[in-house]
């Protein structure tokens, strides 16, 4: 059996993993390097805050 696919969902596909892929390696990168700092959750509110604005 085989489903038919267009090549627009594969391409979505291609970059929805991307995306995921490149923010978890982005996140893991900043932990090795311990550069969120003493208290990472205030740098996350902080920009959490600053994106509303």
């Amino acid at each position: 059996m085989v489903t038919h696919v267009r090549i627009e969902e594969i391409f979505m596909a291609k970059a929805i993993l991307g995306f995921v892929l490149s923010f978890f390696m982005g996140i893991l990168i900043l932990l090795l390097n311990k550069a969120f700092g003493t208290e990472p959750v205030l740098l996350g509110k902080k920009y959490m805050f600053m994106g509303c604005l």
